[in-house]
């Protein structure tokens, strides 16, 4: 693999109070979306159910995406409008 022409997104390791908050249904989502779901950003746009596009996105199951989704929100991780969700610290972390 040549590493310099492949895209990466950085993945921080230290577990915060809002990690922690996350459970591991929010974690997983979190992680799932990573690969690429979020523009430069970090904007996600979708049709329809947030939660949907997101399991159909990530094949993670509905359930799962629907508690961690609402666990983003809670942590004000994700912000979520009619048609886009904002990582609000996506494009600093990058």
């Amino acid at each position: 693999m040549n590493y310099e022409d492949e895209p990466y997104v950085r993945m921080y390791t230290r577990k915060t109070l809002t990690w922690k908050l996350l459970g591991w249904e929010g974690r997983v989502v979190r992680n799932a979306m990573l690969d690429g779901e979020f523009d430069a950003a970090g904007i996600f746009e979708f049709r329809g159910d947030a939660a949907a596009s997101i399991s159909a996105v990530t094949d993670l199951p509905l359930e799962i995406v629907r508690i961690g989704l609402e666990r983003l929100i809670e942590t004000e991780t994700w912000v979520v409008t009619a048609r886009s969700i904002t990582w609000r610290s996506y494009e600093e972390a990058q």
